[in-house]
């Protein structure tokens, strides 16, 4: 990739722009303030050039807006605000834009939007929901960026589900694309995770089961067609959104007893998936957040889904085609672990005469072992964090 080389003007340099230019004036007449010091200059005077640079060069715009997001990942609270706003339109500007021959613009222009949510979160979250109306489909990078946001802010994200899946809710109709299915789908998995993500550190709303039925509520029509007609589309890509999104939504609806008979009479369209294209770390990784909230609230599976999920999993043990410690196998033990009753079901597996399941089944003994551990170790780090 191209780096950009940003020199900082020097005296007697001639710049356009006026906030780059203030910055200087400022800093000679030495109305800055104690507050600022050279580098809050020296950081607003780089986002200056690169935003004139991001408007005069059209062939070098994913190269300037790699630079201008390595810029935002870092302390820009001292950001001049009118560049903030600068910054914001410019990408939105970018992100509308439909003519252009590939999306790799679009997508920097997002991924500028997502360093920026760092720091000035609500600014960008304002600016993504505005684009999103309950008449009309909004622009697909807008869907793209507001997914990679609430799975990048989870904590901040969440108090905005109802909001956004309400609205897209009423344009679900309009939707044809696979592309755009694969967008709704990455905007489900951000803020479902988000909301898993509050329930386990702590629901301190008043009312948590209306705000788990409220969730559900939203979260509902989603998952009812990604588990159905999107997950066995042609289209693979759109196969493996639907995965990656059915975990987070599964885990979500079974907060409220009133959806778990959906959760668990949909939950085979997950494991057959272990014998289609998609990567089998993807339904695994799904798996997993389904039994994760199983697990730690104590959400009784029924005896038929869990002998399903057992001889998935120890089938995905006995694939001779995975190496052995591959991350999939690594998730494996993990849902393993997380099943309790699953050793009585290894137990029957050891009364067989083949002896390649003996050696799975021993193997999966060994793994939950490693998984407890890991979790023990998971758990302890979370507890210190908190």
């Amino acid at each position: 990739m191209e780096v950009i080389d940003l020199k900082l003007p020097s005296r007697g340099f001639s710049i356009s722009d006026p906030s780059a230019a203030r910055c200087l004036v400022d800093q000679a007449q030495g109305n800055l303030g104690p507050e600022f010091g050279q580098a809050d200059v020296d950081l607003d005077i780089t986002v200056s050039l690169l935003l004139e640079r991001l408007q005069q060069e059209e062939e070098t715009r994913v190269t300037i807006y790699s630079s201008l997001q390595e810029v935002l990942q870092g302390d820009i609270k001292s950001l001049d605000r009118d560049l903030v706003r600068r910054i914001i339109h410019l990408a939105s500007k970018d992100m509308r834009e439909t003519q252009q021959e590939n999306d790799e613009v679009q997508l920097a222009a997002g991924k500028t939007l997502v360093a920026l949510a760092g720091t000035f979160y609500n600014w960008v979250m304002y600016e993504l929901q505005c684009h999103v109306g309950i008449m009309e489909l909004p622009p697909i990078y807008f869907l793209i960026t507001l997914g990679d946001v609430a799975s990048a802010y989870a904590l901040r994200s969440e108090p905005f589900l109802v909001l956004t899946l309400s609205k897209l809710r009423f344009v679900l109709r309009l939707v044809e694309t696979d592309q755009m299915k694969r967008a709704l789908c990455g905007v489900v998995e951000g803020f479902a995770q988000a909301a898993n993500l509050i329930f386990h550190v702590g629901d301190e709303s008043p009312f948590p089961s209306c705000r788990a039925a409220d969730y559900g509520f939203h979260v509902l029509p989603f998952f009812n067609l990604m588990s159905s007609s999107w997950l066995t589309s042609e289209d693979l890509e759109l196969q493996q959104a639907a995965v990656k999104a059915l975990g987070p939504a599964m885990g979500l609806l079974l907060h409220h007893e009133r959806h778990r008979n959906t959760v668990f009479e949909r939950l085979p369209c997950l494991l057959q998936q272990y014998e289609g294209g998609v990567d089998n770390l993807h339904v695994t990784m799904s798996l997993s957040q389904l039994l994760e909230v199983a697990y730690d609230f104590e959400v009784p599976l029924p005896d038929g889904k869990l002998k399903s999920i057992c001889f998935a999993l120890h089938t995905q043990v006995c694939d001779i085609a995975q190496l052995p410690g591959s991350e999939n196998q690594v998730k494996v033990f993990y849902c393993l672990r997380l099943l309790d009753q699953f050793i009585s079901f290894v137990g029957s597996r050891l009364k067989t005469d083949k002896e390649g399941s003996c050696v799975a089944s021993l193997s999966i003994f060994s793994g939950i072992i490693a998984a407890d551990c890991k979790y023990d170790q998971s758990k302890c780090a979370d507890c210190c964090l908190g």
